[in-house]
């Protein structure tokens, strides 16, 4: 093979590297478990309360995504007033916590923030 027929494969493979090395990489079906208990103001365990997990599906990456947002999962939490959601995780992994007695937060979070006691451990009127 000549030089010049050389050339084009190796600008080609140089490239195919630098692309490997520059992009991040993202794993495909990543889960997102998000689970805790709801309680009534006087301790008592909140049976029947619908929670919702939503994300950000705008990719700006803003924590406030006002119109932009998108149910993940929700669920009603059961006797002992626990709930448990495990789905695949947000692109923008932004995250808003509602139930259907309002939103309970305003600012988009991580995922790791879903698994301290603000979140874990709710209390509804």
């Amino acid at each position: 093979m000549s030089i010049l027929k050389k050339i084009p494969l190796l600008v080609i493979l140089s490239g195919i590297i630098t692309i490997n090395s520059t992009c991040t990489k993202q794993k495909w079906f990543s889960k997102v478990t998000y689970e805790g208990n709801v309680y009534h103001l006087n301790g008592s365990p909140a049976k029947g309360v619908l929670i919702l997990l939503e994300a950000c599906s705008s990719s700006d990456g803003s924590i406030y995504c006002s119109n932009n947002k998108y149910t993940i999962s929700q669920v009603y939490t059961d006797v002992s007033g626990h709930f448990y959601i495990n789905e695949h995780e947000a692109r923008t992994k932004v995250y808003f916590v509602s139930c259907n007695l309002g939103a309970l937060n305003s600012e988009g979070i991580e995922s790791s923030d879903l698994k301290t006691t603000k979140y874990t451990k709710l209390y509804i009127q």
